[in-house]
């Protein structure tokens, strides 16, 4: 027996689909915002999956902006709080600044070579450490 739906009743299901679907998202980007944008922990949180995020991402730019929006807002937390950590002295933000946003100062990081040939001990093998450039 087939069951042969009305185009009606097709409707309704693909409104209510639309609705369950903007609801679900809903749901996520307020996930998000409480999580500071981590995606595995507010689509646990909204009991939305990862791949949908993306999805939605990837089709709905509405959701995609507002997602950006929450990603811009966890990024000037984070930079306040590193500011604030500048400010007191802390050794590791200070060479984390310079590393990423004084570069135009030689500050950075610098690949320099240790020993030579083709056979090298593990105590030559090329290892990253911190250099002011450019001088």
């Amino acid at each position: 027996m087939v069951h042969k739906f009305s185009k009606e009743d097709r409707e309704k299901a693909k409104s209510k689909r639309k609705a369950t679907n903007q609801a679900l998202k809903k749901r996520m980007l307020e996930a998000l915002e409480v999580s500071c944008g981590v995606v595995s922990a507010a689509a646990k949180v909204a009991n939305v999956s990862r791949f949908n995020h993306y999805k939605w991402i990837k089709d709905d730019e509405e959701y995609r902006e507002k997602a950006q929006e929450i990603q811009e807002i966890a990024l000037d937390v984070a930079e306040e709080s590193l500011i604030k950590r500048l400010k007191e002295g802390d050794t590791t933000a200070i060479m984390y600044y310079l590393n990423n946003k004084g570069g135009s100062r030689g500050y950075g990081k610098k690949l320099l070579e240790y020993g030579g040939g083709s056979t090298q001990k593990i105590a030559e093998i090329p290892r990253i450490v911190w250099v002011k450039t450019g001088e």
